[in-house]
């Protein structure tokens, strides 16, 4: 890229300062934008879903326990793991909910299922 600025100048001199300055924040705008949104598009999600735990909901820690949620507290929440086992885990330490199957999903499966009979 800046082998090309150097081509646009007059005798093949140096670049000028200011437009080699302009590339680089160009480049890192454009690298902030196509790496950082969609981080910040996730975070927020993530962040989200942790605020809107409630009891009963089917859940999977970083840590890789599976669980469902008995009492939710400010920063932390209870899971029931299995049996009469309970553990209290951070809020941030929550990955994902375990989403139910839609039904339409549940048709798909069949009828794919039918079809290779």
């Amino acid at each position: 890229m800046t082998h090309l600025f150097w081509l646009a100048q007059e005798g093949g001199s140096e670049p000028n300062g200011m437009i080699l300055l302009l590339g680089f924040v160009f480049l890192f705008l454009a690298m902030n934008l196509l790496i950082g949104g969609p981080q910040r598009k996730r975070q927020k999600q993530m962040q989200k879903m942790q605020e809107e735990l409630k009891a009963g909901d089917k859940i999977f820690t970083s840590g890789g326990i599976c669980g469902v949620v008995t009492n939710v507290r400010k920063d932390r929440v209870q899971i029931k793991t299995s049996g009469s086992s309970f553990i209290e885990v951070l809020k941030s330490s929550i990955q994902s909910l375990d989403e139910p199957e839609k039904k339409d999903d549940k048709k798909a499966d069949a009828k794919k299922a039918d079809d290779k009979k």
